[in-house]
């Protein structure tokens, strides 16, 4: 905000006798528009906190990766000359690990991946839902529930409970009206 603009505010509060204080009553509709000029720098304040707070996270997330990485290259670099020792170490025994005072290196079985068309097959892959439609239902999982925003729309509330548009109550659905929301929308140039 501007010197002149400071100044004008500060003026205009005490002209109209505004003061953030207990007592100041509202009355005016100057006073109304103070108010939300108010409401706006302070908006604008709590903006601003929260565009450096997410650049100095940025900032902390940029450090953070870079460190790990370099920790992780070292950790990579370690593994690459334990791992043919552990080999040489476990060949020929049923053992899979190696205890050392420091903890414990070994190999775990790895597992088989399935791929459809170069992608990882997963719950969600359209191909394999067809194919289990068609060839296997018994692995097909339907999940069913509510379309509750489409219901709403058609719900009346009779005496806190909630009924369809033919008057049939809904069980165990209580409607509790909530008061109307008040809210302060300032101009953006305002300040």
């Amino acid at each position: 905000m501007s010197n002149l603009a400071e100044k004008l505010d500060e003026y205009l509060e005490e002209q109209s006798g505004a003061t953030e204080q207990q007592g100041f009553v509202i009355d005016t509709m100057d006073r109304a528009d103070w108010a939300v000029r108010k409401i706006g720098v302070y908006q604008q304040k709590i903006d601003e906190i929260q565009a450096l707070a997410e650049s100095r996270i940025k900032h902390i997330q940029d450090w953070a990766e870079k460190e790990t990485q370099g920790n992780l290259q070292q950790i990579a670099f370690f593994e690459s000359l334990i791992r043919p020792f552990a080999e040489q170490q476990l060949k020929g025994s049923k053992k899979r690990s190696l205890n050392l005072p420091s903890g414990t290196v070994g190999f775990r079985k790895g597992g088989t991946k399935f791929f459809i068309d170069g992608e990882l097959v997963s719950r969600k892959n359209e191909k394999l839902t067809k194919w289990v439609k068609e060839n296997a239902v018994s692995f097909l999982v339907i999940k069913e529930e509510a379309d509750w925003d489409e219901l709403k729309k058609t719900i009346t509330v009779l005496a806190g409970k909630a009924a369809t548009a033919d008057g049939e109550v809904i069980p165990g659905v209580v409607a509790n009206e909530q008061p109307d929301s008040f809210y302060v929308k300032g101009n953006a140039k305002n300040g």
